[in-house]
Protein backbone atom coordinates (compact mmCIF):
# COMPACT_ATOMS: atom_id res chain seq x y z
CA UNK A 1 0.00 0.00 0.00
CA UNK A 2 3.00 2.49 0.70
CA UNK A 3 4.01 2.12 -2.88
CA UNK A 4 1.03 2.91 -4.30
CA UNK A 5 0.65 5.86 -2.38
CA UNK A 6 3.90 7.17 -2.50
CA UNK A 7 4.83 10.51 -4.37
CA UNK A 8 8.42 8.23 -5.36
CA UNK A 9 6.61 5.21 -6.34
CA UNK A 10 8.59 4.09 -9.14
CA UNK A 11 11.90 4.10 -6.47
CA UNK A 12 9.95 2.26 -4.00
CA UNK A 13 8.77 -0.59 -6.37
CA UNK A 14 11.99 -0.68 -7.68
CA UNK A 15 13.31 -1.56 -4.42
CA UNK A 16 10.30 -3.90 -3.43
CA UNK A 17 11.25 -5.84 -6.58
CA UNK A 18 14.95 -6.23 -5.68
CA UNK A 19 13.42 -7.34 -1.99
CA UNK A 20 11.07 -9.97 -3.18
CA UNK A 21 13.77 -11.50 -5.58
CA UNK A 22 16.13 -11.43 -1.93
CA UNK A 23 13.70 -12.98 0.07
CA UNK A 24 11.77 -16.20 -1.08
CA UNK A 25 8.39 -15.90 -0.56
CA UNK A 26 6.71 -19.33 0.88
CA UNK A 27 3.02 -18.87 0.38
CA UNK A 28 0.62 -18.46 -2.55
CA UNK A 29 1.26 -14.30 -2.39
CA UNK A 30 1.93 -12.77 -5.98
CA UNK A 31 2.73 -9.79 -6.98
CA UNK A 32 -0.32 -9.54 -9.01
CA UNK A 33 -2.22 -10.08 -5.90
CA UNK A 34 -0.89 -7.69 -4.02
CA UNK A 35 -0.68 -4.69 -6.48
CA UNK A 36 -4.51 -5.52 -6.78
CA UNK A 37 -4.92 -5.26 -2.69
CA UNK A 38 -2.60 -1.88 -3.10
CA UNK A 39 -4.44 -0.47 -5.64
CA UNK A 40 -8.08 -1.06 -4.54
CA UNK A 41 -7.06 0.28 -0.73
CA UNK A 42 -5.79 3.07 -2.19
CA UNK A 43 -8.94 3.67 -4.55
CA UNK A 44 -10.78 2.83 -2.06
CA UNK A 45 -9.51 4.78 0.83
CA UNK A 46 -9.25 8.09 -1.69
CA UNK A 47 -13.36 7.74 -2.46
CA UNK A 48 -13.88 7.67 1.69
CA UNK A 49 -15.29 3.99 0.53
CA UNK A 50 -13.28 1.31 2.65
CA UNK A 51 -13.97 -2.64 3.07
CA UNK A 52 -12.39 -4.64 5.37
CA UNK A 53 -8.74 -5.33 4.98
CA UNK A 54 -9.64 -9.07 5.57
CA UNK A 55 -12.41 -8.61 2.39
CA UNK A 56 -9.74 -6.98 0.29
CA UNK A 57 -7.90 -10.25 1.07
CA UNK A 58 -10.48 -11.90 0.08
CA UNK A 59 -11.27 -9.96 -3.28
CA UNK A 60 -7.78 -9.86 -4.40
CA UNK A 61 -6.78 -13.39 -5.68
CA UNK A 62 -10.18 -13.24 -7.29
CA UNK A 63 -8.29 -9.63 -8.89
CA UNK A 64 -5.51 -11.02 -9.54
CA UNK A 65 -6.40 -14.27 -11.58
CA UNK A 66 -9.46 -12.79 -13.47
CA UNK A 67 -11.74 -15.06 -11.19
CA UNK A 68 -15.36 -14.64 -10.05
CA UNK A 69 -15.67 -14.22 -6.38
CA UNK A 70 -18.53 -16.44 -5.06
CA UNK A 71 -19.92 -14.22 -1.86
CA UNK A 72 -23.06 -13.56 -0.34
CA UNK A 73 -22.11 -10.35 0.90
CA UNK A 74 -22.66 -8.55 -2.00
CA UNK A 75 -22.90 -4.51 -1.03
CA UNK A 76 -19.28 -4.97 0.81
CA UNK A 77 -17.32 -6.26 -2.28
CA UNK A 78 -19.72 -4.38 -4.42
CA UNK A 79 -16.91 -1.31 -4.30
CA UNK A 80 -14.65 -3.63 -5.18
CA UNK A 81 -13.65 -2.23 -9.20
CA UNK A 82 -13.31 -4.90 -11.77
CA UNK A 83 -14.53 -7.85 -9.21
CA UNK A 84 -16.72 -10.28 -10.54
CA UNK A 85 -19.24 -11.32 -8.38
CA UNK A 86 -21.82 -13.88 -7.67
CA UNK A 87 -24.05 -14.96 -4.81
CA UNK A 88 -25.30 -18.60 -5.16
CA UNK A 89 -26.96 -18.58 -1.69
CA UNK A 90 -29.92 -16.48 -3.95
CA UNK A 91 -29.42 -18.54 -7.12
CA UNK A 92 -27.61 -21.80 -6.11
CA UNK A 93 -27.49 -23.44 -9.62
CA UNK A 94 -23.95 -22.62 -10.36
CA UNK A 95 -22.69 -21.76 -14.08
CA UNK A 96 -21.17 -24.97 -15.37
CA UNK A 97 -17.89 -22.92 -16.74
CA UNK A 98 -15.72 -20.62 -15.63
CA UNK A 99 -13.10 -19.96 -12.66
CA UNK A 100 -13.95 -19.44 -9.16
CA UNK A 101 -12.31 -18.17 -6.16
CA UNK A 102 -15.12 -18.82 -2.93
CA UNK A 103 -15.10 -16.56 0.24
CA UNK A 104 -15.65 -17.03 3.46
CA UNK A 105 -18.55 -14.55 4.01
Amino acid sequence: MGAERSTRKSDVLRRLDALARAVPVRYGVTRSLCEHYAVQFTRLRTADTPIGANDLWIASPALADDCTLVINNMREFERVAGLKLENWAENPVPPSVGRYVFGSR
